[in-house]
Formats: structure tokens, C-alpha cells, sequence
């Protein structure tokens, strides 16, 4: 192959080369899996208020129901004295019956909060349930990004190793001098060689004069513009 046709061939493989390793750069998905990591760690907070406050309120429930069995068993011991005959005395009497009652308005206070507190403990499991759910969720789309993420990075690196390769094998074929030089101009100017639409050079866009045109149609010479000073293709077998 032609000194030309091979630095033609360089410049597309650098060109490939160059956009994979910006796809690289952009396929890191650090903010949207940061993210991900910053909704499970607020759901798993919830998740643990969630609970423990289910833990409490079952806590207070079993010590309600406790305290209701102990306030029922003092006022059946009440009631068989005041029912047994054994106690005459009015104002002892009137005492017990008082203390029944007040007890009796004890009782069915605590088992008013009983109710309450299981119907916050039916919602809160609900609405750990729901959290659950959320959560579990969100942990498989983080692992799922992850695993994506990394699937696409590791098959991006395989195809810039795979440029890198060809560019070796490309170069290898170049003379030193031509090749000193392109590496000059893709430093300098993004890109050595440059194609040719028309009569422009499509680096600086700039005519290119008959003469030079004429010998790039009919000649494998390396031509350099003479405005941006790249190295100039023309593609004859669209001729």
C-alpha cells in the first residue's frame, strides 16, 4: 500500500480511536449510580424508622396488654369482695366501688391506645412493605447499572486496544520521515491528513490551486496544503 493511502488509513483509525476514548470518558455513570446509592441509603433510614418504630409500638402494645390482665384481675378480687357479703361497712363499701370504676376508666383508656397503636402498627406495615419494595428495586437497578456500566466500558477498552493495534501495525509500514510528520500535524492540528471535496481542503476549507489538485489525481506523492499545511487525500476511485 501507498505511503499516502496508509496515512490516510492512520488518521481514520486515530479518528476512531479518538472518539471511543471520548465514549470512554462519557460512559462513566458515577453521578447516576452516586445517585442510586444516595436514594437506598435514604430508604434504608426510612426502612429502619420504619421498623423500629413497629418494634416500639408492639413494645407498648404486649406492656398495655399486660397492664389490662393486671387491672383485670384487680378488679375481678374487687368485685368477689364487694359481691360476697363479707363487707358491710358503707363507707368501705362506696370506697371499693369507687376504686372499681376508676379502674374500669383505666382499662378501657389503655385498650383505646391498644387500638390505636395496632391500626399505626397495620399501617406501618404497610407502608414497610411498600419501602421494601422500593428498596429492593433500587438495589437491582444500582447493581444492574453497575454491571451495564461496566459490561460497556469493558467492551469499549477491547475495541480501543483493538485501534491501538491496527495503528501499530499501520505505522510500522511508514516511513520514519512521514511519519515523524503526521504525528507533528495531529499534534498541532487534530488531523494530518485531510480529505478533499471539490477544490477545498477540508481542514481550512481553503481552494486548493489546479496544480496541486492535478498532481494528487495523477501522482501517490505526499502533498501538503499550502494554507493549513496538512497532509492532502484525494479519493480517485470516485473519479
Amino acid at each position: 500500500m501507498i505511503q499516502l493511502e496508509l496515512l490516510w488509513q492512520l488518521q481514520k483509525h486515530y479518528l476512531e480511536l479518538n472518539k471511543l476514548e471520548r465514549k470512554l470518558k462519557n460512559l462513566n455513570k458515577k453521578d447516576e449510580i452516586e445517585e442510586l446509592k444516595v436514594k437506598i441509603h435514604q430508604y434504608e433510614y426510612d426502612l429502619e424508622n420504619k421498623k423500629t418504630r413497629l418494634e416500639v409500638n408492639n413494645m407498648k402494645i404486649n406492656r398495655y396488654n399486660s397492664k389490662v390482665n393486671q387491672l383485670k384481675y384487680e378488679v375481678k378480687e374487687i368485685e368477689d369482695k364487694l359481691y360476697s357479703g363479707k363487707i358491710r361497712d358503707i363507707k368501705q363499701l362506696t370506697y371499693m366501688e369507687n376504686e372499681n370504676k376508676k379502674i374500669k376508666e383505666e382499662i378501657e383508656k389503655i385498650e383505646t391506645e391498644i387500638i390505636l397503636l395496632m391500626d399505626e402498627v397495620d399501617n406501618l406495615k404497610g407502608e414497610i412493605d411498600e419501602v421494601e419494595k422500593t428498596y429492593d428495586e433500587l438495589k437491582r437497578n444500582l447493581k444492574q447499572t453497575i454491571t451495564e456500566n461496566e459490561n460497556l466500558i469493558q467492551r469499549v477498552e477491547a475495541d480501543i486496544k483493538k485501534e491501538k493495534e491496527i495503528i501499530k501495525e499501520i505505522s510500522a509500514d511508514i516511513d520514519e520521515n512521514s511519519l515523524k510528520k503526521f504525528y507533528t500535524l495531529l499534534k498541532n492540528k487534530g488531523k494530518a491528513v485531510v480529505e478533499i471535496e471539490g477544490d477545498k481542503c477540508t481542514g481550512c476549507y481553503m481552494a486548493v490551486p489546479l496544480s496541486i489538485l492535478s498532481k494528487l489525481k495523477y501522482s501517490n506523492s505526499i502533498t501538503y496544503c499550502d494554507n493549513c499545511g496538512r497532509i492532502l487525500y484525494y479519493k480517485k476511485q470516485e473519479e
